[in-house]
């Protein structure tokens, strides 16, 4: 029997251990001949299921049997080859049958397979069982000496690799000192990212003592974590990412003399939360050391005062204050100079801040340092002082000369220096993705299997539009040329086992479907469906639906001319004429549209108020199929009447085992039944909702009055692609979806960007949409509402006031922070839409501004400064329920006083 008929049943057998034994005394005639035929057995093999039993066998084989350390590599890494468990038993095997090869060619191989190395995203606890390849990387990497090259997923597996081994009771903790990787990994292991979810798995184990323990022991070196730290604050991140980090340096007990004065210095307008209190601290150590020169004291305090959180600011005004008093004491007037220069920069820069009071306290400050004042500090001063209040102006003028204001004292002044308000704003504002831009067509299938490697078929619907517009087209021009270059793409890109035609993948099959045509005959039963876990009432299903009958189109044998709803513009919409024009292909074709694919051009139809040109509608009633006499219906009824949505707050509870989850409040959305039956109303949910066959798509009184939820789901990149003309009834989508949780949005705020594009009536959902939008956490969540905000004024389609009130009733109910809303808000205004930001602020104000003896709601006096700014901007005059009350109150709180400075300015 030859060597690779006995290797060959030991695989088929699933009988690794006695491969590997066999293997190891092999020579090397008997391992060439196994390696040569081990990719035809694999062809012969076909795809099989990751946990099928010959795989370990095959890793086994290749390992020994392949000559390059390349080869193994390439081997090893195949997708059809991967063990997903067992890995220990795995590595333990290999290492053993490799133990044979040279020392260059095993650190050659370790290497090449720690590259290779990819963190999955898998759950702590399957993390914890080992990382898919890293046990056999870092034992070689162990045996062998060298110094790995950086790659994060072999770090991360390094962590996850010791959690799971105290976590199964295998090893003390004291272990880890004993490690031969730890030389490598501790200098990579802060910057590492996701290295905060590993070292916290274990609540039991503490990563910063174990590491003050390695330190203690001389294991490590205590100036190379302390640099580990340092460098991972440079990187930069939020909170959560850097709190190892913080977590260690503050286990390290430093002396004042080990402080990185100049880091802590640099990194200090940027650091966040926790780093930004370690490193205040950390300098504050230092300066009463004696370590901190003029210049780094200088720099910490402009760094402070630079600060949005005004507690910050509030910090630098009191270092600054101490310096004054330091000066005074120290020097006479003629020396006097040191700190000053660097406190008086930092005072300008807080002269332009919101707060009053802070600015107060900037103006105090500055006379106080007025007498060691250099000509350009005072230049700086002065010109930061223009827009502070007269009284505040005129302290600072006495100390540093005259200073120009931007308040003139008699009326006709007033309304020169007020602004003329903007009735619309230019688009050049707005970020690249709302400026509309024409569609360009498919015209080859060259440039069809080009577009292939970069589509994102779930998050890039323009280009998968273009590329089922060609694909259909093309086929129905040249079968044969479609099928040839599908097979040919097939060759390139896929592995020659992978059965595209089963794949889970909607493209592939649908590629495979194409094939087809001119080559092989497919079953439809060989074709898995894939619609999967998508919700029937998801908007993104859409797209599943049309896949799928566009695959059963190919499978069937048959092609049509054009696609019905195909986009002309980056909106999502159809423009009338063409989708006539196509109407017309398909009927002198003699062939009916495909009916999801129908539907969903009706829907991408734009708002039609006074119809269509005379010339498509004639055209239109010409059309003689049934759908073509549908199409002209709706455009002579001009498109989808926009159905009312209304909204309410409700207190939800969800009880999950082990866990209690209780939600402040979530918002349901009911569509409200419409006065008469129609056709056009009722296609929005049947091709949306798929709604059984036979029904109206009309609520009844009842389910008006209890209302039907729209039930979100996968896919937001879709939505707006799916309803570009109904932004109301999109939203009401969504806000099924924004208050799972308050703060998290498990992105579907996506949809608000698509959102800011669509085409209709916005009312009260779209208002409660960016109202939760503005309200998340995540500041990329905020600026997504923010963007659609704005991409909605420009177009002067904001619901402004709907906004407002949407905004205090969430707030009021404690659904949302006021303080994260201003933010969004502020945006806006800074970006041109004061006007809009000025009523949806009047409409909060109303009902957000407190009673008779009630205290301010936290933020308040933020929202009042921005309306300040904003009403000043459009010239507004108005009558707030409340305020003049407000403003009449004894005290001198920054509350109180931007209530005096809004009531003034809206009824001057």
């Amino acid at each position: 029997m030859s060597a690779w008929e006995r290797a060959r049943r030991l695989i088929v057998a699933g009988n690794a251990a006695a491969l590997a034994a066999f293997v190891c005394v092999l020579d090397d005639a008997g391992r060439k001949e196994i390696a040569s035929h081990l990719a035809g057995h694999l062809r012969e093999r076909g795809a099989r299921r990751w946990d099928a039993r010959d795989v370990e066998p095959l890793r086994v084989a290749g390992a020994a049997c392949f000559g390059g350390a390349a080869e193994v590599a390439s081997w090893l890494n195949r997708r059809d080859l991967q063990l997903w468990d067992r890995h220990a038993d795995d590595a333990e095997r290999l290492l053993a049958v490799l133990r044979f090869r040279a020392p260059a060619w095993r650190s050659d191989l370790a290497l090449r397979l720690v590259g290779r190395l990819r963190s999955t995203r898998d759950s702590g606890i399957t993390k914890t069982h080992g990382e898919p390849g890293w046990q056999l990387a870092a034992g070689l990497v162990a045996e062998t000496g060298v110094v790995p090259p950086d790659n994060d997923a072999f770090v991360l597996g390094w962590v996850w690799a010791w959690q799971g081994r105290w976590n199964r009771n295998e090893a003390p903790q004291t272990a880890l000192a004993d490690d031969p990787l730890l030389p490598y990994m501790i200098p990579r292991l802060l910057g590492t990212p996701g290295v905060e979810v590993a070292l916290r798995w274990n609540e039991r184990i503490s990563w910063p003592r174990l590491l003050r323990g390695l330190v203690d022991r001389g294991r490590v070196e205590r100036k190379i974590l302390l640099d580990a730290c340092v460098s991972r604050f440079a990187i930069g991140g939020d909170e959560r990412r850097l709190r190892p980090a913080v977590q260690v340096y503050q286990e390290l007990d430093t002396t004042v003399e080990e402080v990185p004065v100049r880091d802590f210095t640099r990194l200090l307008p940027v650091l966040p939360g926790a780093a930004t209190r370690l490193a205040l601290e950390e300098l504050g150590r230092a300066e009463r050391a004696g370590l901190l020169s003029d210049e780094l004291f200088g720099e910490v305090v402009g760094a402070l005062a630079f600060r949005a959180e005004k507690t910050l600011v509030k910090q630098a005004l009191v270092w600054i204050a101490k310096a004054a008093d330091a000066e005074r004491a120290a020097r006479s007037g003629a020396d006097r100079g040191g700190r000053v220069a660097g406190c008086q920069v930092a005072l300008a820069t807080v002269l332009g801040h919101e707060d009053q009071a802070l600015r107060a306290r900037a103006v105090k400050l500055a006379v106080r340092l007025a007498p060691a004042a250099s000509p350009e500090a005072g230049d700086a001063l002065r010109e930061s002082a223009a827009e502070l209040p007269a009284d505040l102006r005129a302290q600072l003028a006495q100390a540093y000369g005259e200073v120009l204001g931007d308040d003139l004292p008699t009326q006709t002044q007033t309304q020169t220096r007020t602004r003329t308000p903007r009735e619309s704003l230019p688009h050049e504002i707005l970020p690249r993705e709302f400026l509309p831009h024409a569609i360009q067509p498919i015209t080859t299938v060259t440039e069809l299997f080009a577009e292939l490697p970069a589509l994102h078929w779930w998050r890039d619907p323009e280009r998968l539009e273009r590329v089922l517009a060609a694909l259909v087209e093309q086929s129905y021009r040249d079968r044969n040329a479609v099928a040839e270059a599908a097979l040919a793409w097939r060759g390139a890109t896929l592995p020659e086992t992978h059965d595209w035609a089963s794949s889970g993948d909607p493209l592939e099959q649908l590629l495979a479907a194409t094939a087809s045509l001119a080559t092989t005959k497919w079953r439809l039963s060989r074709f898995r469906g894939f619609i999967g876990d998508v919700h029937a009432t998801s908007p993104g299903r859409m797209v599943l639906r049309r896949l799928t009958e566009i695959r059963r189109l190919f499978l069937s044998g048959r092609t049509i001319p054009v696609l019905l709803a195909t986009p002309t513009v980056s909106t999502g919409q159809v423009d009338p004429d063409v989708l006539v024009s196509r109407m017309e292909r398909l009927e002198s074709a003699g062939v009916e549209p495909l009916a999801a694919d129908f539907e969903q051009a009706l829907l991408r139809l734009p708002a039609l108020p006074s119809g269509v040109d005379a010339g498509v509608a004639a055209r239109a009633r010409a059309l003689t199929s049934q759908a073509g006499r549908r199409l002209a219906r709706w455009l002579d009824a001009g498109g989808l009447p926009q159905p009312e949505v209304r909204c309410e707050l409700v207190d939800v509870t969800v009880p999950v085992p082990g866990y209690a989850y209780v939600f402040a409040g979530r918002l349901r959305t009911h569509e409200v039944k419409r006065p008469r039956a129609d056709e056009r109303f009722a296609a929005l949910l049947d091709c949306v909702a798929e709604r059984p066959p036979g029904t109206d798509g009309q609520t009844s009184d009842s389910q008006a009055s209890d209302g039907r939820s729209f039930a979100p789901n996968d896919m937001p990149e879709w939505w707006a692609w799916t309803l570009p003309t109904h932004p109301d009834v999109l939203a009401a989508y969504l806000l099924a979806s924004l208050y799972v949780s308050p703060d998290e949005s498990f992105g579907y705020t996506t949809v608000l960007t698509g959102l800011a594009g669509t085409d209709g009536r916005c009312g009260s959902a779209v208002a409660h949409a960016l109202a939760c939008g503005l309200g998340f956490k995540r500041q990329e969540d905020r600026m997504r509402a923010a963007d659609a905000l704005l991409g909605l004024a420009v177009r002067d389609l904001l619901p402004a006031a709907e906004l407002g009130r949407a905004v205090a009733g969430l707030v009021t109910s404690d659904v949302l922070v006021l303080t994260r809303v201003i933010s969004g808000l502020a945006d806006a205004a800074h970006a041109g839409a004061h006007r809009q930001v000025w009523t949806a602020i009047e409409a909060m104000l109303a009902d957000l501004l407190p009673g008779p003896g009630d205290r301010p709601r936290t933020g308040l006096a933020d929202l009042l400064a921005l309306a300040v700014k904003t009403a000043a901007s459009c010239g507004a005059r108005a009558d707030i329920p409340g305020l003049a009350e407000v403003a009449a109150r004894r005290g001198s709180s920054r509350f109180i006083q931007e209530a005096r400075r809004l009531h003034q300015e809206i009824t001057a």
